[in-house]
C-alpha cells in the first residue's frame, strides 16, 4: 500500500512537474493511463484492506445479535 501510494505521489509529481513535455509529445493518455492503472490498483487494496479490518467486528456484531435474540426468544 505504501508503496503504491508512493507510485501515485510519484505520477502525479512527474506529471505536473513535466506539463510542458507531456504537451510537447503528447504522452497525456500515456501518463493518463499510467496513473489510472496505479490508481485503481490502490483502490483495490484500501478496500480490501478496510473490508478485512470490518469482518471481525461484523463476526462480532451478529454472533452478540444471535445470542440476544436467542435470551429473549
Amino acid at each position: 500500500s505504501m508503496g503504491l501510494e508512493g507510485s501515485v505521489i510519484k505520477i502525479v509529481s512527474q506529471s505536473l512537474q513535466g506539463i510542458r513535455d507531456i504537451k510537447i509529445f503528447n504522452a497525456k493518455k500515456f501518463m493518463l493511463g499510467k496513473l489510472n492503472s496505479v490508481t485503481i490498483e490502490y483502490a483495490r487494496i484500501y478496500s480490501n484492506s478496510i473490508s478485512t479490518s470490518n469482518v471481525p467486528r461484523l463476526i462480532i456484531e451478529t454472533v452478540v445479535v444471535i445470542g440476544f435474540l436467542g435470551i429473549f426468544v
